[in-house]
């Protein structure tokens, strides 16, 4: 709660392998690309890997961006 971020990355892609009729009800969840910050304690600049996360039966194929620059600055009241 103390820092806020800026990136200029605010999106991605994700290529995903499963069933035709699976997909045709598939809504992707909203943080399906995220950033893990938890680490981050202190202002800085960081390079943060991105993670996919989707549900089972589903498999990634790939997503892009694989890391993302962060820059983190102390949140003014």
């Amino acid at each position: 709660p103390a820092f806020e971020v800026q990136t200029d990355v605010v999106s991605g892609t994700l290529q995903l392998k499963g069933s035709q009729t699976g997909f045709s009800s598939f809504v992707l969840p909203e943080n399906a690309l995220t950033v893990l910050c938890e680490g981050v304690m202190a202002p800085g600049v960081y390079n943060l890997p991105v993670q996919a996360i989707v549900p089972a039966p589903y498999e990634i194929v790939s997503s892009s961006p694989i890391a993302i620059q962060l820059t983190v600055k102390r949140r003014v009241p």
